[in-house]
């Protein structure tokens, strides 16, 4: 049976740079009957800024398209910011020691990288610690505003660049990004100092989502301009209440140990509620590991801790199908670690997380059966391809448009040795990238220099392993 795999969303790549040509990956395992080129691209040599050898307050950031950088310093004079451009040549620089103890710098660029926001923590002798942030013009190093609070003093800033939050956990304080006016303030009545608030902008920046404890986990629907209460939602614990918007930004829920509920942003309706019960195994409570919204079947799908996938509508609630990837018996079980749709709504590609075993000689014949990757089709549940070939972690999971192959992260971890007092050392990952023909059953296998994420170009001919938008954290892999 011919399988036609296709791309969640096509991406676009930016214009990549010219390379001096293709190698082979290191470290390339090619088993079965792969029919695929992969080769990797060559990185184009690209002068490197000249500076100082970097410590703790020596930070970095890069501009949108990687055309201006600006890297910290720190001489006998003082500290501050250099500015470069893409081929390394200085364009200016400027301190920004001001008489206090400062730890770290973290410049951001804003507001289309005509400024940059400086973040950096302030000591005054033996007084408790304060974070000021600075705005600046990138060329001149000019100071347009500053802004000093506690240590929890955060910034949230909406992707269209209009505005721009500072809250701590008592109080939020709503700036116009262009002009800098103050447009409202609103207190807090956060009650836990061990939850720190948090805040997102919805709604293409109308509406700006807060997040804080009292008595409970709060949520708070906030207009952007005004700062006009909009939306309240409570819950009565203070851990396991979560949220999740799509990407269309039509519809958020929120879940927790009792209830998965689902509201409209448009008007913040209640659309359906599911209770927790569901997720009571006899042997193990199960809990949700992931969850996604596809806008190709209008679905909502959850994983579970206990190898559990459940597919929903996502503006009903109805349950259009119940998989379970992964059998749970005494010796040994895992949970879903990652999924993703096809285009059509037509086929779920659904990875493990790294398997719990309980009784390591129980599980010898289970790991010989153990599929971390499957291909279930949504229509009827049927399962219609699985790989086999792991019994590690899998995540970063993504199709090839034209159907060639299926792309993914295998990460397997190595327990360290531990002598003495060193103890509780954490496993080190060994990560792979995996690229999988489910017609034939052939793969490859390649030692992977970074954990993600993939991306994968309109026509299915690249991959990009790391950062799409960044020329130095990724490695691209060619597919013919």
């Amino acid at each position: 049976m011919k399988i036609q795999i296709i791309i969640i969303a096509t991406i676009t790549l930016f214009s990549l740079p010219a390379f001096a040509g293709n190698e082979p990956p290191l470290d390339m395992q090619i088993i079965g009957n792969f029919s695929l080129k992969v080769t990797q691209q060559r990185k184009p040599d690209i002068p490197k800024p000249s500076v100082p050898e970097k410590d703790d307050k020596l930070t970095s950031a890069m501009s949108p398209y990687g055309l201006i950088s600006i890297v910290g310093y720190e001489d006998k004079s003082g500290s501050g910011l250099t500015v470069f451009d893409s081929f390394g040549h200085k364009l200016n620089s400027f301190k920004l020691d001001d008489g206090h103890d400062h730890h770290r710098y973290e410049p951001k660029f804003i507001n289309s990288a005509t400024q940059i926001l400086v973040a950096h923590d302030l000591f005054e002798g033996d007084a408790s610690h304060r974070i000021v942030y600075d705005v600046r013009d990138v060329r001149t190093g000019k100071l347009i505003k500053k802004f000093e609070g506690t240590d929890r003093l955060e910034y949230y800033a909406a992707s269209s660049q209009k505005y721009i939050a500072f809250m701590d956990d008592k109080h939020i304080d709503m700036y116009d990004f262009v002009h800098w006016h103050l447009l409202w303030s609103a207190p807090i009545p956060n009650d836990d100092m061990y939850v720190l608030p948090s805040a997102e902008f919805v709604n293409d920046a109308k509406q700006i989502l807060i997040y804080y404890s009292k008595g409970g986990q709060i949520y708070d629907v906030r207009d952007v301009k005004t700062g006009k209460l909009i939306k309240k939602f409570e819950s009565t614990s203070h851990y396991i209440f979560e949220h999740h918007i799509s990407p269309s930004q039509k519809l958020i829920v929120f879940h927790s140990s009792t209830h998965i509920d689902m509201y409209s942003m448009v008007d913040w309706r209640l659309l359906w509620s599911v209770p927790g019960k569901m997720w009571v195994n006899s042997n193990r409570k199960e809990q949700i590991k992931l969850e996604r919204f596809f806008p190709s079947g209008n679905y909502y799908v959850i994983g579970s801790s206990l190898g559990k996938v459940v597919v929903f509508n996502a503006t009903t609630g109805q349950i259009i199908r119940t998989i379970q990837a992964y059998k749970v018996i005494p010796c040994c079980s895992t949970g879903i670690g990652d999924i993703t749709l096809d285009q059509k709504g037509e086929f779920l590609l659904i990875g493990s997380e790294s398997p719990s075993i309980h009784q390591e000689e129980a599980a010898v014949l289970w790991k010989k059966s153990f599929a971390p990757v499957q291909i279930w089709r949504v229509s009827d549940g049927k399962l219609v391809a699985s790989f086999t070939q792991s019994a590690s972690e899998i995540n970063a999971l993504v199709w090839d448009p034209k159907g060639r192959y299926v792309a993914f992260l295998d990460t397997e971890f190595t327990v360290q040795q531990t002598y003495g007092s060193d103890k509780g050392l954490p496993p080190i990952p060994n990560i792979h990238l995996c690229i999988w023909q489910p017609e034939t059953g052939g793969f490859t296998r390649i030692q992977s220099p970074s954990s993600g994420p993939l991306t994968i170009s309109s026509d299915g001919n690249s991959i990009i392993l790391g950062d799409a938008d960044s020329k130095d954290n990724n490695v691209i892999f060619n597919i013919q």
